[in-house]
């Protein structure tokens, strides 16, 4: 999506947070509205579909490059758990960067030479 598309969804999405686009529903008119998405910011449900919203948020350069900073300013957003574990191990896949594993243990640790007497 070129750079001029993107600030027009930018400010699509903007306008739906402002309450100016969507249809009341009749349930909750207050509280909920019907958004209709325009075409052009379709992402077609096909076999390209995932990896296609992925460039779209992450570029190559990124996820060739991991950067922590940068990734904290980009989001995928779902409304279930199951689809957000997808889309992560897509992006996973991607990233080209050696895996490593960290591993942690929790214990108490005294405070002060606190041992925990009354």
């Amino acid at each position: 999506m070129e750079k001029q598309n993107i600030k027009s969804f930018a400010e699509w999405l903007l306008q739906i947070g402002d309450g100016n686009i969507g249809d009341p529903d009749d349930s909750d008119p207050q509280n909920v509205s019907w958004v209709k998405i325009p075409y052009k910011y379709y992402i077609n449900n096909d076999e390209n579909g995932l990896s296609n919203l992925i460039s779209f948020i992450y570029n190559d350069d990124l996820l060739r490059q991991p950067n922590a900073l940068q990734l904290q300013q980009q989001a995928i957003v779902c409304p279930k758990n199951e689809t957000a574990d997808l889309i992560n191990e897509a992006i996973i896949q991607k990233i080209e960067r050696a895996e490593r594993t960290y591993t942690s243990f929790d214990s108490a640790i005294p405070y002060n030479n606190d041992r925990g007497q009354a």
